[in-house]
């Protein structure tokens, strides 16, 4: 029924001498009770070993930049969603069999992910450059590299000081 090493494991189980209830825990807390800490450490911790080339500072340094930002929650939401591919795009509608279609109803040329939606769109490129235009006029430089990052864009029309620390 059990493989050899299986059953070993289940022999050297401890039984609890007293009677009493089992109760769930959560063995990533010493007190046992679950937190959402420590849900987000063990996925960072997870994340970091998939990626290997990822690096905990640069993303601690977006996360800050990102939650740490005085504008309203939403705005932090939608570039935390864009960081992490759950925006509300083509592509990921198609992953989940909502639409059989992943194509950019905007432009109509490729794929709808939020790069292209952020990035590589003509159309997104034109709106990312009026907004910077309307929210600093055109007396603020901006690094070319900037336009291309979308993230880093974000970053930089709420908050330009903040932008400049993460490269």
């Amino acid at each position: 029924m059990f493989l050899f090493h299986e059953a070993e494991e289940i022999l050297n189980l401890r039984i609890p001498v007293s009677e009493g209830d089992d109760i769930l825990a959560w063995h990533y807390e010493k007190s046992g009770i679950f937190s959402v800490r420590s849900a987000y450490k063990l996925a960072l911790e997870g994340r970091s070993k998939n990626n290997c080339g990822t690096s905990m500072s640069a993303d601690r340094k977006i996360y800050d930049a990102i939650w740490k930002t005085p504008v309203p929650q939403k705005v932090k939401n939608f570039i935390w969603k864009l960081a992490h591919n759950d925006l509300g795009v083509q592509s990921n509608r198609l992953r989940h069999h909502l639409i059989y279609d992943a194509t950019y109803p905007i432009c109509g040329m490729e794929p709808e992910d939020g790069h292209h939606a952020m990035v590589r769109c003509t159309f997104a490129l034109a709106l990312r450059l009026d907004m910077l235009y309307v929210s600093h006029g055109t007396s603020l430089k901006i690094q070319p590299s900037l336009i291309q990052d979308p993230i880093g864009f974000l970053l930089f029309l709420i908050a330009p000081t903040k932008t400049s620390e993460l490269n």
